[in-house]
């Protein structure tokens, strides 16, 4: 929902207790007891945010620097976490992790030191020091993680699951050259504004390849965009598997269409290639249909 053109998500969660006292404490894990995961998922939400503000020494410091590294990340299109990139969760954490290395730090230091902490940093870490339960040297399936940001809640989870080789590819790029940015306007001691100036998607690359999702209403259009923005992630793990293909952008920002007519509405997304030769995509594409229709 939107709320003063905010957009807003509403989580719903069914606690096992007979009513709800008003001082009820959701930083208790005892309150996790008995619920199915969804119940969990919803919860955590809420969980992660009240410990990240637990931890970080200065909770101004750190909203503020987090709200300029949000902005930069949505200019740069690496803001989204169902298409594999990053979202609000773990670039919060990210920012709470570099709040605690500097704690007497400016926010405009919190923001410079966030690019040159992790243009260095692997960027597999926990923020927190109790046992967690992710853990690649037991769980297989975390093996193939290729970037890991640990919530600090149980239970514990990797909040950037979806990234991909080529999403991570992207970010990485995009934290180095913000780092360039920032150590360029301290030295020059100029405006933020650089930092904020959206990405050259579109310049930056060659090739491109549209992707469409289409209905006859508006409201069947939100409900279909939604299954497909969802599967796009598929696609490039397809891509991936092409050796020619030797960089992937998705742009999370989608691009809607309607006709006067009102009969037809459609939203697209734009996935932006580096092949090393004019090549034939067309069976990766028609594997990501084929699983699409299937799934």
């Amino acid at each position: 929902m939107k709320f003063s053109s905010i957009d807003v998500d509403l989580l719903f969660a069914r606690l096992n207790l007979s009513e709800i006292p008003d001082n009820i404490d959701l930083s208790d894990d005892e309150i996790l007891r008995n619920l199915d995961e969804k119940c969990v998922r919803s919860l955590n939400g809420f969980r992660i945010t009240e410990e990240i503000l637990r931890q970080v020494p200065d909770v101004e410091t750190f909203r503020m620097a987090l709200r300029a590294i949000k902005l930069w990340a949505k200019r740069q299109g690496i803001y989204s976490n169902v298409l594999g990139y990053l979202g609000g969760i773990s670039w919060a954490l990210l920012v709470a992790r570099t709040c605690q290395l500097y704690p007497n730090a400016a926010a405009s230091t919190i923001v410079e030191k966030t690019f040159k902490v992790f243009s260095m940093w692997e960027l597999v870490f926990s923020s927190s020091s109790e046992k967690i339960a992710w853990d690649p040297r037991i769980n297989l399936k975390d093996r193939d993680h290729p970037m890991s940001i640990i919530t600090p809640c149980y239970p514990q989870q990797n909040s950037t699951f979806n990234v991909c080789k080529s999403t991570k590819a992207v970010i990485v790029q995009a934290i180095q050259t913000g780092l360039e940015t920032v150590e360029k306007i301290k030295a020059e001691n100029s405006s933020w504004d650089p930092l904020f100036s959206p990405a050259k998607f579109f310049s930056k690359y060659k090739h491109f390849l549209v992707v469409t999702a289409s209905a006859k209403s508006q409201k069947n259009l939100l409900v279909w965009e939604g299954l497909v923005e969802s599967t796009l992630r598929k696609l490039i793990l397809q891509l991936e598997k092409n050796q020619s293909v030797k960089a992937i952008n998705i742009n999370p920002k989608s691009f809607r269409n309607g006709n006067g007519n009102g009969d037809h509405f459609e939203t697209a997304w734009i996935v932006a290639l580096e092949m090393e030769k004019n090549i034939d995509i067309t069976d990766d594409i028609n594997i990501f249909v084929r699983e699409g229709k299937c799934n």
